[in-house]
């Protein structure tokens, strides 16, 4: 790669010119009243224990084989109704604080085994193909129980009547802090359904479209179960001081969520996920 330099007129940000022409800026703007503190998502490494840039995440993106769970969401007000969630990043489910649905995409709920579960309409239509990894595998576990075929249950309805239901948190840590603010479904324009179920599940301390959508519903105390060093915080009682992306093992954590889950009956399907994941340009650590 080359470049070129015009050496007679260069400037290093360690020259005080042009530091001080940074103060000068920064005062003139906070004289104007636009400059403000508050919080932004960044990536970690949780061996280097610091932040990194967008540009150094996306020198370490490695294609990995994650454990991948789709969860369920009992709502509050229908008895044995579930919403279903599929995540990649297992570890961050004990930070949910909300299901993100899209407004205009057509919701189904559909019987089975005794309990009813609510996905995308495009997503129920898929099952049985492989292009769907929740249709299929729901189909598989249908064929293992007996045949039975699971069908759906009334009307589909538009992602903004979900809008506002409440729903029982999956873990017990941090339901007295935020009762009456979250555990609930709200929209969101991002979701899609190219993948999963149509509904998102939302930790506003990780990534961006869960932050925005955290300060949105008025979660302004940012909820970080993760310390710096990737260990979790004592208040996750059960994993306290775990470290959620181990390097040696990085799907070892994932793994102990969704056996917790499991044996309270809050996993749908769990599977193995093929995808492209940051990991620390200095280390190789999972960020």
């Amino acid at each position: 790669m080359g470049r070129f330099v015009d050496m007679d007129h260069d400037y290093r940000t360690m020259d005080p010119e042009f530091m001080e022409s940074i103060w000068w800026v920064f005062s003139e703007l906070q004289k104007k009243g636009l400059i403000y503190e508050g919080h932004k998502p960044m990536h970690i490494c949780p061996r280097c224990v610091t932040p990194l840039s967008n540009f150094e995440v996306t020198q370490g993106y490695q294609d990995v084989t994650d454990q991948s769970v789709t969860a369920m969401f009992a709502l509050e007000d229908e008895p044995d109704t579930y919403v279903l969630a599929w995540t990649t990043t297992p570890w961050t489910l004990p930070g949910n604080l909300f299901l993100a649905v899209h407004p205009d995409v057509e919701y189904v709920t559909f019987a089975y085994e005794g309990k009813k579960y609510i996905v995308a309409e495009e997503i129920w239509n898929q099952r049985g193909t492989p292009k769907s990894l929740l249709a299929s595998t729901m189909m598989a576990r249908a064929a293992e129980a007996d045949h039975q075929i699971p069908s759906t249950v009334g009307s589909p309805i538009k992602g903004k009547k979900l809008m506002g239901k409440h729903y029982k948190p999956l873990f017990p840590y941090f339901v007295d802090r935020y009762k009456g603010r979250a555990f609930r479904i709200v929209t969101g324009d991002f979701v899609t359904t190219t993948d999963g179920t149509g509904i998102v599940h939302i930790a506003p301390g990780f990534g961006t479209d869960d932050f925005e959508v955290g300060q949105r519903e008025g979660i302004t105390d940012v909820l970080s179960h993760i310390c710096m060093d990737g260990t979790f915080i004592d208040e996750v009682t059960d994993f306290a001081g775990m470290s959620a992306k181990p390097k040696d093992d990085p799907t070892r954590t994932d793994q102990n969520i969704i056996d917790w889950l499991a044996n309270k009956g809050l996993v749908f399907t769990r599977q193995t996920f093929r995808h492209s994941y940051p990991h620390c340009w200095r280390c190789d650590s999972p960020l």
